[in-house]
């Protein structure tokens, strides 16, 4: 099994992208992120940590922590600004700006493996992946397998290779059951059965540091005007992404122990 883990501050996201307000990082998002990397090293486990340009920038020896416990590091652009509409040349732009980032903290750490922003590499497709091979960045993990499946003929690889989350069709919905909110929402029982269907050794888990900690007290709205509306959506991606974390320790310790 592969255990990767998205290395944002889901606060920070969410009141940039989706409230239009600036926050800064919350200390939650740190220690938590430490804490994975320490017990994964406690089982030899050695995880692919996809961190954020902007996140190594203001914690360096986050990276250095992580790169310790040697794990491997992997980029997951500069600030979580999903790439679909990148030009060619600013996909280039932010991941080289986010390696001289990872450079200048540790030049032993090499920059080999990608995630996309939301699983965002949707349009451009084969730009994204010129540009991937120009700098020697040749594992990908950017796609579910729902949608990986409906274009892979299409796309001219060159040297990299591209390794979708399992997920599966499940009433329109794109179900990415070995992470995220899905992960949380998915019984054990249900978990294992999907893990023996889908017939692979190399599963890839992936999660965030905000999967394993409850964070109803760092309520996103508190940083808007009281007086401006909140919309159903928000309130609803809000209640989704938060859904369940009290209890996914325990579901996350039992998939290290059986898988």
């Amino acid at each position: 099994m592969i255990y990767t883990f998205d290395i944002e501050d889901y606060y920070k996201n969410f009141c940039k992208y989706q409230l239009n307000e600036n926050i800064n990082f919350n200390s939650y998002f740190f220690h938590q992120t430490i804490e994975i990397s320490e017990y994964l090293k406690s089982k030899n486990i050695s995880g692919i940590f996809y961190i954020l340009g902007e996140v190594a920038e203001y914690y360096p020896e986050l990276v250095k922590k992580i790169f310790k416990d040697n794990h491997t590091i992997g980029l997951h652009g500069y600030n979580h600004k999903k790439i679909n509409n990148f030009t060619k040349n600013e996909f280039k732009n932010d991941l080289k700006k986010s390696i001289y980032i990872f450079n200048n903290i540790d030049k032993k750490i090499k920059i080999n493996h990608y995630r996309s922003p939301s699983f965002s590499m949707l349009k451009n497709v084969n730009e994204y992946y010129e540009v991937l091979n120009d700098l020697k960045i040749f594992n990908s993990s950017s796609f579910t397998n729902t949608n990986f499946n409906r274009i892979k003929n299409k796309i001219n690889f060159l040297k990299v290779k591209e390794k979708p989350l399992p997920s599966i069709n499940l009433l329109f919905i794109d179900y990415k059951f070995t992470g995220g909110s899905y992960f949380r929402l998915t019984p054990l029982f249900m978990l294992k059965y999907l893990i023996k269907r889908y017939k692979c050794n190399n599963i890839i888990f992936y999660f965030h540091p905000y999967d394993f900690f409850y964070v109803e007290k760092l309520n996103p709205f508190k940083y808007i005007n009281k007086n401006k509306p909140i919309s159903l959506k928000n309130k609803f991606r809000n209640f989704f992404y938060n859904i369940n974390t009290k209890n996914n320790k325990k579901k996350y310790n039992k998939i290290l122990e059986i898988y």
